[in-house]
């Protein structure tokens, strides 16, 4: 069996009016893997081409070395899915979906869920209709943790919660990890959550993947400079995007270039959140030059 958890390969999907190309990534065990990139960038479709909601044109997908497509009932066993919208029906209480798991899935631990239903505070009979946004979250995440898994795939799962529940989340993801046999695919547009457990970053932008790997090794490929106008107009090589202001200018530049620098421009290290954001802004602003 492989040492990766999840390996895509040469992944592609069409649709009328975009095209996920040539996705290809690979998830070693015992570690967690952020997926960013701006909204329409293909994030969603690739966690949905993964789950097999998606019917890849393409390429192929393995988790623990199988097939996703040949094997799915038993790829989907490993798998513990929180998605960006709930899965339980809104009529349904967190009771109803205690019995169901305890019934579907031959792993349950109906103590571990209760552990978490209680530190989550979420009420037993209470129709998810009127639950929050943050609270549906605290269910899938819960359901998802009472299973034996060796795989999350979370989809946007921090957007709802409150900065104590976002942390406590994070202990749990890096909990999850510890023993080394389990992973977790992390999309989320909270990329400062990125910053604090991801060891893995794969950037995916208008359907392309700009990048897979270590989270310091993207970090390290780019520099953020700000100068002046006068500055901007010196840069020998284009950056990947810019954002100007009445004080000047931001860009950002791949660390390749950096010696071409002109000697009087700040030069800062780039969060992910400025990665994302200038790969997307790039193409407006450059055509401003």
């Amino acid at each position: 069996m492989s040492g990766h958890i999840l390996e895509l390969h040469q992944v592609r999907k069409h649709f009328r009016n975009f095209t996920l190309s040539d996705i290809n990534f690979t998830l070693p065990k015992g570690y967690i893997m952020g997926l960013v990139g701006p909204n329409g960038a293909g994030k969603s479709t690739t966690i949905k081409s993964i789950m097999n909601t998606v019917d890849i044109d393409s390429g192929s997908i393995r988790v623990l070395g199988k097939d996703t497509k040949k094997n799915e009932a038993a790829v989907k066993s490993t798998i513990g899915y929180v998605s960006d919208t709930c899965i339980f029906g809104d009529t349904w209480t967190v009771k109803n979906v205690a019995f169901l798991m305890k019934h579907i899935h031959p792993s349950w631990n109906s103590t571990t869920f209760n552990d978490y239903v209680k530190e989550f505070e979420l009420p037993w009979n209470k129709p998810l209709k009127d639950f929050s946004r943050g609270m549906k979250l605290k269910l899938m995440l819960a359901a998802a943790l009472s299973r034996d898994t060796s795989f999350l795939l979370l989809d946007e799962p921090t957007g709802g919660l409150d900065p104590v529940m976002r942390d406590r989340f994070l202990q749990l993801m890096q909990q999850y990890v510890e023993g080394g046999e389990h992973s977790i695919l992390f999309s989320t547009h909270i990329t400062t959550d990125l910053e604090k457990i991801a060891d893995y970053i794969t950037f995916i932008h208008g359907g392309n993947m700009i990048f897979t790997g270590e989270t310091e090794e993207l970090r390290s490929s780019f520099c953020l400079i700000k100068g002046s106008d006068r500055e901007l107009k010196e840069l020998k090589a284009e950056p990947v995007g810019i954002r100007r202001s009445s004080f000047g200018f931001e860009a950002l530049m791949r660390t390749e270039h950096i010696r071409s620098l002109p000697h009087t421009v700040v030069v800062e290290a780039p969060t992910l959140d400025d990665i994302v954001v200038f790969h997307t802004l790039g193409n407006k602003e450059s055509s401003l030059l």
